[in-house]
């Protein structure tokens, strides 16, 4: 996506790049998101983590510095990182009390997903070798894991994405 991008730059002449932003913004791209940058900068050459790579979902638009007008405005910025940027507390499925930023919840959200995940493929593991005991075992500890997914996610006040379960 990026080549198809430079691209397009280069057919206008671009000698800039405006980086899209995103709810829920990682802490080493939250204060990249949104804006634009020289095609050369440092700021964007020296990322661990380079713009679309490695679930980065930023994309990267070719610009005029100083011609083409932000795509965001500066409360909107704001408001996206402050939402990334919030602090929750919920619960874990061992019943501890957690708290963490929007965006590091939605990674433990995506750890209970893996896990409920592979809890099934083990269900489905052993429901496929008649292993009953082990099959109903199996079968309550996803009903207990999405109970508490689902409480958890109640409590971090965000969306459950049950397709990542596997369901």
């Amino acid at each position: 996506y990026d080549n198809i991008n430079a691209e397009h730059g280069k057919a206008f002449g671009a000698d800039g790049w405006e980086i899209s932003a995103h709810a829920l913004c990682a802490k080493d791209h939250i204060n990249i998101q949104g804006r634009q940058f020289p095609k050369d900068s440092p700021a964007l050459e020296g990322l661990a983590r380079p713009i679309g790579t490695r679930n980065c979902h930023h994309t990267k638009r070719p610009i005029l510095i100083g011609i083409s007008m932000p795509a965001y405005t500066k409360e909107e910025l704001k408001a996206v990182n402050d939402r990334s940027n919030q602090e929750v507390t919920w619960h874990s499925a061992a019943g501890n009390e957690m708290t963490a930023t929007r965006y590091e919840a939605s990674q433990y959200q995506r750890k209970m997903e893996v896990a409920i995940r592979n809890k099934r493929d083990e269900l489905k593991a052993l429901e496929e070798s008649g292993d009953k005991v082990g099959a109903q075992i199996a079968k309550t500890d996803v009903k207990l894991l999405s109970n508490s997914y689902k409480q958890a996610s109640d409590e971090m006040g965000l969306r459950p994405q049950w397709w990542r379960t596997g369901k």
